[in-house]
């Protein structure tokens, strides 16, 4: 009866667009280039490898007027002497809908600016020139590291809380290590659950932070339509691995499935850090930063589902039936997702 609910989920599951819960921080760029004091030049463009039939509008302050450009592709701004500084800047789209928007600002004088905005809902305000001037004639280098590591810190934890993939996967690996049929795993060992979801973690970590360095830094550069099929692949093979009994199953071993799968991992997080782009100047201390906010995103998550997971293993100790049905529900949306990523071979 279970496994029939569980085909019904998947099915269902294909016939609903799972392309937003599958979602991964994959944002439309908008890039305003300083040509000249006060000239901007503009250029939107939509995620690689997406088709989108979206139009999205830039909203620049009043005082900017649009000049005549021969390039269709970007449009070319005069804000004038006061320039984007102390300005807020945001994006419409047509139809309505809710967009990420990566802004990323040149300007010829100070450090790359870059937010993160929704479009329709907010906008990103761009210092102002006086408090730019004052802190680069104090401590440049200081404040421009300081200005990578907050930027790339909210980036890191922005795609592990908008990845829903590895959210899901990190919820398989609690429910591998918590769940009712890791009792039997743990009732030899002296570790408590506590602990052995700490190392189950630092593997995941330490995996996908070598992928993600080897990636970021061009050692590997693994096409995107392979990995993230895989990555869908290895939350298929989680939920397989939770319904084997424990004597033929490797949920005694959970930390060496984190990093074995955390290393296919972190090259969807490369994937991300690619669009987003690294600054040549301060590639180690951004690269650093990323990692650690998806870090602290992955420790925020486990936190509060750590409670949420207890309570459900309580219930279905008490109606056993049910003890299969997280499995297949994890399943469903991994097949889902892997048949979808997989369009592109037809």
């Amino acid at each position: 009866m279970l496994r029939l609910l569980g085909i019904g989920i998947l099915l269902l599951l294909l016939c609903v667009p799972l392309s937003a819960l599958a979602h991964s921080f994959s944002p439309w760029t908008w890039t305003l280039q300083e040509q000249s004091p006060g000239r901007f030049l503009s250029t939107l463009q939509p995620p690689p490898n997406q088709e989108s039939v979206l139009v999205l509008t830039p909203q620049l302050p009043s005082h900017c007027r649009e000049l005549p450009l021969p390039t269709p592709a970007s449009k070319l701004y005069d804000c004038g002497p006061q320039g984007l500084h102390g300005s807020r800047l945001g994006v419409a789209a047509s139809p309505t809908a809710v967009v990420e928007v990566l802004i990323i600002l040149h300007s010829l004088s100070q450090s790359p600016q870059v937010g993160v905005v929704h479009s329709g809902q907010d906008s990103y305000l761009v210092p102002a020139a006086d408090s730019l001037t004052r802190e680069d004639s104090a401590q440049p280098a200081i404040r421009q590291r300081a200005s990578v590591i907050t930027r790339y810190l909210h980036l890191g934890a922005l795609h592990i809380a908008t990845g829903a993939d590895h959210l899901l996967f990190l919820l398989g690996l609690q429910w591998l290590l918590l769940g009712p049929g890791a009792h039997a795993a743990q009732s030899h060992r002296r570790k408590l659950p506590l602990t052995r979801l700490l190392t189950l973690l630092t593997a995941f970590t330490l995996a996908h932070s070598l992928t993600l360095a080897a990636a970021a830094l061009h050692f590997v550069s693994p096409p995107a339509n392979v990995v993230e099929p895989m990555i869908a692949l290895s939350i298929l093979f989680l939920a397989r691995e939770l319904l084997r009994p424990h004597a033929q199953s490797r949920r005694a071993y959970p930390a060496l499935l984190a990093f074995l799968f955390g290393l296919l991992h972190g090259l969807g997080f490369a994937g991300a850090l690619s669009e987003l782009g690294l600054p040549s100047a301060q590639l180690l201390t951004a690269l650093l930063s990323f990692n650690l906010g998806v870090e602290l995103g992955q420790l925020g998550l486990c936190a509060f589902a750590l409670p949420l997971l207890l309570l459900l293993r309580n219930g279905v100790q008490r109606w056993p039936a049910l003890q299969p049905l997280p499995a297949y529900a994890l399943g469903a949306v991994a097949a889902a997702w892997t048949l979808q990523r997989l369009t592109w071979l037809l």
